[in-house]
């Protein structure tokens, strides 16, 4: 798969996970992916995602694995994402 990941990716809120690792998508990370309040893992690895990571993340109150690994990200982290109480795995 290539190309931006679309926006809408924030209207499937019935999801507990999401791993799109090892694709080829690329451009920003969609603030849309805050609305996954009850997302409990995203791995977006191995893509070429650039461009900072969205305070809306730390919208995502469930999350407990966030791998962001091997793209493109630049910018520092958002303090935010200090507010994610579940969180045990983070790798950018």
């Amino acid at each position: 798969m290539n190309g931006s990941l679309p926006v809408e990716v924030g209207n499937m809120k019935a999801l507990s996970e999401i791993n799109l690792s090892g694709n080829r998508f690329s451009g920003n990370l969609p603030s849309a992916l805050g609305n996954l309040d009850i997302l409990q893992g995203l791995a977006l690895r191995n893509n070429s995602f650039e461009g900072h990571i969205p305070e809306s993340i730390s919208k995502m109150i469930s999350l407990e694995d966030l791998d962001l690994s091997n793209n493109n990200l630049s910018g520092s982290l958002p303090r935010s994402l200090t507010t994610l109480l579940h969180l045990t795995y983070f790798a950018v």
